[in-house]
């Protein structure tokens, strides 16, 4: 930084739903956790560009060094992808008027769903739908579809195979859009190192030895259920299904009369021309209690639920009295239902061992 007369510490933005490892990065690159700075998120839980493009704009008139912009494509806990197709024109503008940044795509939790658009020329293997069992698989909404199709834009990805690939701990992965970026920070073993063809893993990352029979597993699921729409996709097409069907119970699970509510952190939309009231009945009328083979003819109601809920499976909500303003009686209440219902998975465990 002296070198190049850099006074001001670097930064690293990402919106306030990261991960926990972020702070721990900057860290780690000397730069210090109170370098990453959070930008605020909109209802949906997504990046708010319009104040990212403020703090950008900060760090190009104060001459502050951006290492990047870090893009949450399915969030941990909101299941949110966030607006990449804005912020990739965002950073053209800015590289235009001299701030340059790489672009990060934290897709651990979101990645795999990338194989719901990739399309595959064999056979599908789901055809009897007429079975009690089947569970319909629905499509990812127009916004998370077109921020999927420019994720090759950004510089870097992460995604965890644990997560939504369905794979067993350790695996992950980080993928480079320049291979050669992966250079920076190699360190070759002689002890595990034995030639250009014989590279061993372990020297392109901070970690130090890895075991090999993760890698292979995810590998063996790879091939076995295949990166695409009747692979993977299909799976995670249905699982996007039933998170749609949670999401309509929590909206509607508590009627007028009750004296407590259940609230989504991501609120029903507002640009289908009809009122929270008018989709809650609909989901009432058109979609709870009814037949999965019998609902999924309702075309009406699949184009509903492709566009209400979560962007990535991952359903939020808080239980609260009607009367209560008082957060910390909210947080007892979430923690009260949890344990309730920690407690009876815990129980079910042990009845199944026994049996």
């Amino acid at each position: 930084m002296l070198r190049h007369n850099i006074r001001n510490s670097p930064l690293i933005i990402s919106p306030g739903t990261n991960h926990y490892s972020w702070p721990k990065g900057a860290t780690l690159l000397g730069i210090g956790q109170s370098n990453v700075i959070a930008v605020h998120v909109d209802k949906d839980a997504r990046q708010n560009v319009a104040e990212l493009k403020n703090i950008l704009e900060q760090c190009l008139q104060t001459k502050t060094s951006v290492f990047m912009v870090v893009v949450v494509m399915g969030s941990t806990e909101e299941g949110a992808v966030v607006p990449l197709c804005q912020i990739l024109t965002l950073r053209e503008e800015y590289r235009e008027r001299g701030l340059n940044f790489m672009i990060h795509a934290d897709a651990a939790w979101g990645g795999y769903l990338l194989t719901m658009l990739s399309p595959s020329n064999k056979s599908n293997i789901y055809t009897e739908e007429k079975r009690g069992d089947f569970v319909p698989h629905i499509p990812l909404s127009t916004h998370v579809e077109a921020q999927f199709h420019v994720l090759k834009y950004v510089d870097t990805v992460t995604i965890d195979p644990h997560k939504s690939g369905l794979c067993l701990y350790p695996a992950g992965s980080l993928c480079y859009r320049n291979r050669k970026m992966r250079e920076f920070v190699s360190m070759k073993a002689s002890e595990v190192y034995h030639g250009e063809d014989d590279k061993n893993v372990a020297v392109f990352g901070i970690e130090g030895s890895k075991p090999g029979a993760s890698a292979a597993s995810v590998a063996l699921s790879h091939k076995v259920i295949g990166l695409n729409d009747k692979g993977y996709g299909r799976i995670l097409g249905q699982c996007q299904f039933s998170a749609k069907l949670f999401y309509c119970l929590w909206m509607t699970v508590a009627k007028d009369y009750d004296e407590w509510h259940c609230l989504n952190f991501v609120d029903m939309p507002s640009c289908i021309g009809k009122t929270v009231e008018e989709q809650k009945g609909f989901i009432r009328r058109r979609i709870l209690g009814r037949q999965n083979t019998e609902l999924i003819q309702d075309r009406e109601a699949m184009e509903f639920l492709s566009t209400i809920g979560p962007d990535a499976l991952i359903n939020t909500f808080a239980v609260n009295m009607k009367s209560n303003t008082d957060i910390l009686i909210c947080n007892e209440i979430q923690q009260l239902l949890f344990d309730e219902t920690n407690g009876k998975r815990r129980a079910l465990q042990i009845c199944l061992k026994s049996l």
